[in-house]
């Protein structure tokens, strides 16, 4: 600093000091118990198919179409800290390998890589196709969009995407990103090493997501037709064209050609329904538009 020698006294002692205190630790300071580190054990439960094709359907997107795909029984899951977080079927009608992952239960975000790359390493797919949405209220476009106009978008490490183009599926755009669990499963499958053909399928949401959680919560299993799923409510047709894309990708056209999307509907839920208003969905101006 510079110092004047004709002052009469001597600088305060602030003024001498560096910042480089600020930067020590507070002898004072209470540490948080959450901000300890979780230790989270991964497990592989059950019998799957290695070396085969693999979907993996994630969250809403999943849960949803999980419905209407006729998958079967369980035959295993991917279990964190010994919570089913990924629910694994191996329908007799395809030879993929199917995983309805973070339908119920959230990864934190610390986990999320590792979470895929125990996938990978136990069931070693040739090929990948990926479910999942993406926030319409937050998408950056150049167009606006409501939600129920909103297109179905894209993500892939391959060239071959012109059976996605002439389905009107339009590609995920920078500068938005993917937050969720499905961007490591595509950066992990983009590797050399990994995945042939990898594709990921987006359905419009209307919600922003939230934070993801420290801990991962064992939620209960919601009832069929609950609120959970109303405000959802994507078309047969969006439904039907997803169903048939994922098979697509996967290089398993004719089984997508016979094994319909269809959903499941009691006689009662069905006319509770149509008795029932439907709800609106409100999502401001539908999206970021430049």
């Amino acid at each position: 600093m510079d110092v004047d020698p004709l002052a009469d006294t001597v600088p305060p002692r602030y003024a001498l000091e560096s910042d480089e205190e600020e930067d020590e630790p507070n002898p004072l300071h209470i540490k948080d118990p959450n901000e300890e580190t979780t230790k989270f054990e991964i497990k592989i439960i059950g019998q799957a198919k290695e070396a085969k094709p693999l979907i993996v359907a994630s969250e809403d997107a999943g849960r949803i179409w999980a419905k209407g795909a006729d998958l079967g029984e369980q035959v295993g899951a991917v279990a964190v800290n010994n919570i089913q977080i990924g629910l694994i079927f191996n329908p007799a009608w395809t030879s993929s390998t199917i995983i309805v992952s973070e339908s119920f239960s959230r990864l934190p975000l610390t986990v999320m890589h590792s979470f895929a790359q125990a996938v990978f390493a136990s069931l070693k797919p040739k090929n990948i196709a990926i479910l999942d949405t993406y926030p319409l209220p937050t998408y950056v476009s150049n167009t606006r969009s409501s939600f129920y106009d909103a297109p179905l978008r894209y993500l892939s490490t391959s060239g071959a995407t012109g059976f996605l183009d002439k389905e009107g599926v339009q590609p995920f755009a920078p500068p938005n990103l993917i937050q969720s669990t499905s961007a490591s499963f595509l950066s992990i499958a983009s590797l050399p090493s990994s995945s042939d053909s990898n594709t990921l399928l987006l359905l419009p949401s209307p919600r922003i997501p939230s934070h993801r959680p420290k801990q991962i919560e064992k939620n209960e299993f919601p009832s069929p037709g609950s609120d959970q799923d109303e405000d959802f409510e994507w078309s047969i047709d969006m439904l039907s064209k997803v169903h048939r894309l994922l098979f697509d990708a996967i290089g398993e056209q004719d089984v997508a050609s016979r094994k319909v999307w269809k959903l499941a509907v009691r006689t009662d839920q069905a006319e509770a329904k149509e008795k029932s208003p439907r709800k609106n969905v409100h999502i401001g101006d539908s999206g970021m538009y430049i």
